[in-house]
């Protein structure tokens, strides 16, 4: 893990932007910006996505309402991504 970069770090370069390095400033450096290969591109799944993804929004916002912690909506929204993940890739 790189240590963050200071203000003396990032002036020497115009390209970067404290708090934000873009994948076309990681490609010249030589790191590879990857996205999950292994998930199918289709319309269907990106329909799916989207409205699970509203509907997992919704219900964490009623978790965070209903117990007044981070907690709960976070633990959900691990179990629904990793049972995505799996459902996705099979």
């Amino acid at each position: 893990m790189l240590p963050p970069g200071s203000v003396t770090d990032l002036a020497g370069e115009s390209r970067l932007v404290r708090g934000y390095i873009g994948p076309q400033v990681l490609h010249e450096f030589g790191v590879r910006y990857l996205v999950d290969p292994l998930l199918p591109k289709s319309i269907e799944l990106v329909v799916g996505a989207v409205f699970y993804l509203a509907l997992l929004g919704l219900i964490n916002c009623w978790l965070l309402w209903w117990s007044e912690s981070l907690v709960p909506g976070l633990l959900s929204a691990l179990v629904f991504f990793a049972a995505y993940r799996t459902l996705g890739s099979g």
